[in-house]
């Protein structure tokens, strides 16, 4: 075993409690989950799954701005292999609270980064419907559409 992987006792408490506040949330004991969950990220603040998971729990506790706070750190430290999970939780958060820019922003960039450039040109056109001033939100659209369809050509 390589120095660098071996757990240093805060990677493995900040584990536990995540596994922890899975076990709870898996029993719909979403205040106990998101305590656990808070604790592990406190411990590890770069700690992409616990993130998530703090996120979908505040989720379903109805409380999809908390959420998106949370999200938005997964975005931050750059967690990509995490970005297929925020996926999920940015579309409940993009209808709970649909004109919110900044989740419409993350959601396509999670579905560009895992190559989902379909699901995020439909996201595109489904805002520019509704907010056709978006000149940014617009830009992307030609971009990811772009992309998209020198994707299909060369396969």
């Amino acid at each position: 075993v390589k120095a660098s992987r071996v757990p240093t006792p805060r990677i493995s408490v900040a584990g536990a409690l995540n596994n922890a506040g899975t076990y709870f949330s898996n029993k719909g004991d979403y205040k106990q989950a998101e305590i656990l969950f808070a604790s592990a990220i406190v411990i590890l603040p770069r700690y992409g799954n616990a993130i998530v998971h703090y996120a979908n729990c505040l989720l379903k506790q109805e409380r999809p701005a908390d959420a998106l706070v949370a999200f938005e750190r997964v975005f931050q430290i750059g967690a990509y292999n995490r970005y297929a999970e925020a996926r999920d939780g940015l579309r409940l958060v993009l209808e709970a609270l649909p004109d919110n820019r900044q989740a419409l922003t993350m959601l396509l960039e999670a579905y560009t980064v895992s190559g989902n450039l379909a699901s995020a040109v439909i996201y595109c056109e489904d805002w520019l419907a509704k907010h056709p001033d978006d000149q940014e939100i617009a830009e992307k659209h030609a971009r990811i559409a772009n992309a998209s369809a020198r994707r299909k050509r060369d396969e």
